[in-house]
């Protein structure tokens, strides 16, 4: 409201409110919100744009990297207790915006279509003041399900507090 601007670039990649505001009031928003379905931009269109692929296209490309390398093998990255052994797979999402369920439902849907489906799947908020707590609760719940291979899309911050409960727990899962 102060500076009346034309455009916003970037903003924050937790909630897509910010974008939803600038909509409202007719300002260009390009990469100002975490990843949504194309839906999420046509009904925002001509104001909010993405700079990188869309949530859709990034899960069909991690969708084809599981199939062609990872199905039908052993876990080879993780610690002794999962090395060697035929991998279960598991999911940890970010829950960032009201699209982040669906998107979830959809990569889960998109393994089970791959003849891998997850044997956990889990989200979980950033929140800097529970976190670690949150961690420990995900690690548990991965760790009691015999999961080798966790599949996490979520925030570059989050991968410290789970692995490092995971490596509290003595559980070395691979990471993708």
């Amino acid at each position: 409201e102060q500076y009346h601007p034309f455009a916003v670039l970037n903003g924050p990649d937790m909630t897509s409110a910010f974008a939803d505001e600038l909509a409202k009031r007719e300002i260009l928003c390009i990469g100002c919100t975490p990843g949504q379905p194309p839906e999420f931009y046509t009904e925002r269109a001509p104001y909010v744009f993405g700079l990188d692929g869309s949530s859709i296209q990034k899960q069909t490309h991690v969708l084809e990297f599981i199939q062609k390398q990872l199905i039908g093998k052993n876990a080879e990255h993780g610690g002794d207790a999962v090395r060697d052994q035929p991998r279960v797979f598991g999911y940890v999402y970010l829950e960032s915006s009201g699209a982040s369920g669906d998107l979830a439902d959809r990569m889960a849907a998109g393994m089970e279509a791959i003849g891998a489906p997850f044997a956990e799947v889990i989200g979980y908020e950033l929140d800097p003041f529970t976190i670690q707590q949150t961690a420990a609760l995900v690690i548990t719940r991965m760790k009691a399900a015999g999961l080798t291979t966790i599949i996490f899309s979520g925030d570059p911050v989050a991968p410290r507090d789970f692995t490092k409960e995971a490596n509290a727990q003595e559980y070395f899962p691979e990471w993708v």
